[in-house]
């Protein structure tokens, strides 16, 4: 017996994890609707950007929204938007990884190298074959970076890195691509969504 997914319903995406934030709404095929900008750390930029897109939000089912690594505080304020609007509006929701959004960008590249400065001397790295994940993020010493890029073909940061030429800025439209695919395929969300983080923040 065959089963049948339902079509998927718009999808609104959510991508602070950077000082340039992001939101669209995305029907599959690309964004019906976009808003950049930077800050992406300011809660007040995205509570813009969502009011230019109140009238959409009833079409929603399903949010995604980036989860990191990088600004704890960006990505916990796209968090508690996307739960406050699933909560609403009694819809699903996943979380995607934001440098999972900037690899899905650079498939042509045999070893890609994302990185973002974790702060307290550390910095978070990820490694792609491909766009395809070699293991998950992790935290390497700030004096290893240059090492750590050495072993890539690419590395990018989304903010300027000592060692680390290349900027590219994950994106709310890269979020949602990757989410949809995952959507398409199980029609599952997640149960809860929480930033990308390896260790205790610090007050």
């Amino acid at each position: 017996m065959t089963t049948t997914l339902s079509p998927v319903p718009l999808m609104l995406a959510l991508e602070c994890s950077s000082v340039s934030g992001s939101l669209c709404l995305y029907d599959g095929v690309s964004a019906i609707a976009s808003h950049q900008w930077e800050g992406g750390t300011r809660s007040g930029h995205l509570f813009e950007a969502l009011e230019q897109v109140r009238h959409q939000l009833p079409q929603v089912g399903v949010i995604a929204v980036g989860t990191g690594p990088g600004s704890y505080t960006g990505i916990r304020i796209s968090v508690a938007a996307a739960d406050a609007i699933r909560l609403a509006q009694n819809v699903r929701w996943m979380g995607v990884c934001s440098a999972d959004a900037v690899a899905s960008e650079l498939v042509s590249e045999a070893r890609l190298g994302v990185f973002a400065d974790a702060r307290r001397g550390e910095c978070y790295v990820a490694y792609y074959r491909h766009g395809v994940p070699e293991g998950g993020v992790s935290l390497i010493p700030a004096a290893a970076v240059s090492e750590a890029v050495g072993g890539c073909t690419l590395a990018v940061s989304a903010e300027p890195m000592a060692g680390v030429q290349t900027r590219a800025v994950p994106t709310a439209q890269a979020v949602a691509r990757l989410a949809w695919e995952r959507w398409s395929a199980c029609q599952v969300g997640d149960d809860t969504v929480e930033p990308i983080y390896l260790r205790p923040p610090s007050f």
